[in-house]
């Protein structure tokens, strides 16, 4: 992106994501707000009544969701990452009601699991943990193992859905005009 995407204005509101995100998220009920930073970065906009979480920035999305699942204390962990700009409260809590209070739900698109914006149980901590120690950092195959252990459901999003995650990697990429033309990420 040439700068951090975090700060750049959402297309709708013009809120950096960072904050839109955090919005998003408390308009779908999040009981409790973390933000996942690398040592040594911060984002002194995010409210100080949101729970800065730190990893070494080396072991990926996987070190961040091992770190928030440790740190919850409700049943779930809702992940959404700052470059999901067209996500909505609305999807978030129809996504949430299709699993039970201590399993997860993981959308998929034509591209895969979507493990930066699903649900986590507080029982697949330890799944998170072993994968980080064993150096497997692949997000899509700790899902599988998630799905077939029964602790995560997934199942394939209607296009309707699937439009809201289109993601935010390059400066010329912006929300999807033509569905039906746009690959998903």
């Amino acid at each position: 992106m040439g700068r951090d995407k975090a700060l750049l204005p959402h297309p709708v509101s013009g809120r950096p994501l960072i904050l839109h995100q955090l919005d998003t998220l408390r308009a779908a009920g999040a009981a409790e707000l973390f933000l996942s930073l690398r040592s040594g970065t911060d984002y002194p906009l995010v409210p100080a009544t949101v729970t800065r979480l730190f990893d070494d920035g080396t072991r990926g999305p996987m070190a961040g969701i091992a770190t928030a699942l440790a740190a919850a204390r409700h049943p779930r962990l809702l992940v959404l990452a700052v470059d999901l700009p067209g996500v909505t409260p609305e999807i978030l809590t129809a996504w949430r009601a299709r699993a039970p209070i201590n399993t997860g739900y993981v959308p998929v698109s034509r591209n895969g699991a979507e493990p930066l914006c699903a649900f986590y149980p507080r029982a697949a901590s330890v799944w998170f943990e072993q994968a980080l120690a064993d150096g497997r950092l692949t997000l899509q195959t700790l899902i599988a193992d998630l799905v077939r252990l029964g602790l995560v459901q997934s199942s394939a999003l209607p296009p309707g859905e699937a439009e809201l995650l289109w993601n935010w990697n390059q400066p010329t990429d912006g929300p999807p005009t033509d569905a039906s033309a746009r690959r998903e990420s």
